[in-house]
């Protein structure tokens, strides 16, 4: 059960991870703030210790589950972002997706330079068990660096590790310039549809199973011993890169769409080309809404809610415009 969990974590002394293991449980309960207490006093903290502790006396449950709505239920998938480094388009996005999910699991599998209030934090280093069967065997077969795309493919790995160590059923990742606007908690019924749905060929949004990015990560683990499969993604894409796998992925598993319209809403393909969007200097054009990004369609005037979007390349530099526009509209004024 979790206390078990919990204990083996404290006996590794790895009380940052034990800790995490408590916002899976009950929040009003006695064995809850008890094991907060006592692992605040682990850490030399009493002021938190003694809250924990009134907080334990006071609380009417006494047993130590999984929150109420269940492991593996809705409420309880984590939204996962990786990435190395404290760029300042990283902090935008997560910063507004917080706000937009205020009440959601937001994981950084990062390092010690985002290690933000915004978020629960890991680090990506040490979710690399399966990483060196792919290091050592890596070959280049991109135009991008080999630094970039080792590491856009070897995240696949770690966050496998990740949710597998943690025993977390299925996740929502989200590149590091990824920007959501809407509460996703509201759109469980689009994610989960299917076992994996992301945007046709890439996983700036992507909702993942376990099992299908057991799936994912395998591949990209084995195709530099399996020539059949390296023939398949060359002769599709000319170049071997996450979007390549994400592509087989889908073409075998029938993957959900995201960057589809779907109920006047659709999860943002990237902000610097068109999708059918009306576009100008860039990027799309945007109009918010309270907060809200819409686009129009070219074809049928449709005006269409990014409930997210993805500030691929250069678009990376106007998260920051992004932020005020939507601030502003929150407030019913026009940013300059």
């Amino acid at each position: 059960g979790l206390r078990n969990l919990w204990i083996a974590f404290v006996a590794a002394g790895r009380l940052d991870e034990a800790e995490a293991i408590l916002g899976r449980c009950r929040r009003d309960c006695f064995e809850r703030h008890r094991i907060l207490a006592d692992l605040a006093s682990l850490k030399c903290d009493l002021k938190n210790a003694r809250v924990h502790y009134n907080a334990a006396i006071a609380s009417q449950s006494t047993v130590l589950t999984d929150d109420e709505a269940g492991t593996g239920s809705q409420d309880s998938v984590p939204i996962v972002y990786l990435h190395r480094g404290d760029a300042p388009f990283f902090y935008d996005c997560l910063a507004e997706t917080r706000r937009s999910n205020p009440n959601a699991r937001i994981i950084v599998l990062g390092d010690d330079t985002n290690c933000w209030d915004m978020a629960e934090h890991h680090l990506f280093a040490d979710y690399r068990q399966d990483s060196a069967a792919l290091v050592d065997h890596y070959v280049n077969r991109s135009r991008n660096s080999f630094t970039f795309e080792l590491l856009c493919l070897e995240r696949w790995l770690v966050l496998r590790s990740f949710t597998r160590q943690h025993g977390i059923d299925a996740v929502i990742h989200l590149d590091s310039d990824v920007m959501v606007f809407s509460e996703l908690a509201g759109l469980y019924s689009r994610l989960r549809r299917l076992p994996a749905s992301f945007c046709k060929d890439q996983a700036g949004v992507g909702y993942f199973a376990f099992g299908v990015l057991d799936e994912l990560a395998e591949m990209i683990l084995h195709e530099s011993k399996d020539d059949q499969l390296q023939s398949e993604i060359l002769a599709r894409w000319g170049a071997v890169h996450d979007m390549a796998f994400l592509d087989l992925l889908n073409r075998r598993r029938h993957c959900g769409r995201l960057d589809l319209v779907e109920d006047d809403g659709v999860f943002d393909y990237m902000f610097n080309q068109a999708n059918g969007f009306e576009f100008s200097e860039g990027h799309k054009t945007l109009d918010f809404r309270n907060g809200i990004p819409f686009g129009q369609k070219t074809d049928n005037g449709e005006s269409v809610r990014f409930h997210s979007l993805h500030f691929q390349g250069l678009s990376k530099r106007l998260t920051q415009k992004v932020l005020k526009d939507a601030a502003a509209s929150r407030l019913g004024v026009t940013s300059k």
